[in-house]
């Protein structure tokens, strides 16, 4: 299984656009790279750059659709929207940035489930678009759940809804043991050592988080890893 996940993580592919500090289009050049722009701008002690930081995983997000068509004008025609609802806010930066922390606050006390369900107070997050904000704030501990993971692997608990993601009662607990999975599986892959490791699109080569389980599993699911996403539903039914 770990070679299957390995060669899916690898192909792995995502434009890596985001929104600079005047929330204009700005291309990085590697996931990493990505990931811990998010990671500072989200857990930043100044609010402006909490606000920045959802707004570009929000403009990431929807970027490119499931069909690998790029959608920058409505990427970021739903960033001008989310504002404009922030703007009913008496104070759209702490509004935004309260959110956020009180997110990280459970995620880094690993209830996930718990921050993923805050961060749906936010304008344009639906549970799954949350999920990227709570992968985004701990990568190594979380994952995003979206429409494809719920379909493509039911054991996990979720139910696909309108593309994302239905916050039905039962889906805070069952985000927190879906992130348990993808960690659990990151550091028996980590365990292999460094031929196991994952390489980035600038060449270099990576331990794995969950967040990577996940994109493998996204991958596994666009078709040619059969193999994988059978071992893989195996592993679930064992935890569920």
């Amino acid at each position: 299984m770990h070679e299957q996940l390995l060669l899916a993580r690898n192909a792995y592919a995502y434009p890596f656009a985001c929104l600079d500090s005047d929330l204009d289009h700005k291309e990085l050049d590697s996931v990493i790279e990505l990931d811990s722009y998010h990671y500072q701008l989200l857990r930043s002690d100044q609010d402006r750059e909490v606000l920045n930081g959802y707004l570009s995983v929000l403009y990431w997000g929807f970027y490119s659709g499931q069909d690998g068509k790029l959608r920058g004008p409505r990427a970021k025609g739903l960033v001008n929207k989310a504002m404009r609802k922030l703007s009913e806010t008496n104070a759209p930066e702490v509004f935004v940035a309260d959110l956020v922390r009180g997110a990280t606050e459970f995620i880094d006390s690993r209830r996930p489930g718990l921050a993923v369900l805050l961060l749906t107070n936010l304008p344009q997050m639906q549970f799954s678009f949350a999920s990227k904000v709570a992968a985004f704030l701990n990568p190594v501990l979380c994952g995003v759940s979206d429409s494809i993971i719920a379909s493509g692997f039911p054991g996990f608990g979720f139910v696909a809804k309108d593309n994302s993601v239905e916050a039905r009662l039962d889906v805070s607990p069952a985000y927190d043991r879906y992130c348990a999975f993808l960690e659990r599986i990151a550091g028996q892959v980590n365990d292999l050592g460094s031929d196991f490791q994952w390489t980035d699109r600038d060449s270099s080569r990576h331990q794995w988080r969950a967040i990577d389980v996940e994109r493998a599993l996204f991958k596994s699911l666009e078709g040619g890893y059969a193999s994988l996403c059978e071992q893989v539903s195996e592993r679930i039914s064992l935890i569920t």
